[in-house]
């Protein structure tokens, strides 16, 4: 593989950060760590939130969040993309990041990084 690059490819959980409307203490770290991600080209990133429409997580675009949290350009609402995700069609190999304030999600961790696992065993 000379010369060749693979990007890693990170889902990045960032629900809790999509469903407040303030930028304290955990939402900052968040949205600082998202935006260096989204700048890092070894990275290939997909922004997720659980959606309660979905049931799951839905994919957020990525440049629409770059440019609300760091330009003040557009609305938080239209980052949200309305596309699923679910988990077992995360691919193999992925890093699932869960760096986000997980205990106010309604997806419990306790069912969901064992679903992760299994779905790419």
């Amino acid at each position: 593989m000379c010369g060749v690059s693979m990007k890693t490819k990170l889902y990045l959980d960032i629900t809790n950060l999509m469903q407040v409307e303030f930028l304290t203490g955990i939402q900052r770290v968040v949205r600082e760590i998202a935006v260096r991600f989204l700048k890092d080209d070894r990275l290939d990133i997909v922004l997720l939130a659980y959606s309660d429409e979905l049931a799951g997580f839905e994919i957020l675009d990525g440049e629409r969040f770059f440019d609300f949290f760091t330009k003040g350009q557009g609305m938080k609402a239209n980052i949200r993309t309305g596309k699923e995700c679910p988990v077992d069609a995360m691919e193999s190999g992925a890093i699932f990041y869960d760096m986000d304030s997980a205990w106010h999600s309604k997806q419990k961790r306790s069912k969901l990084l064992p679903a992760i696992g299994r779905a790419h065993v």
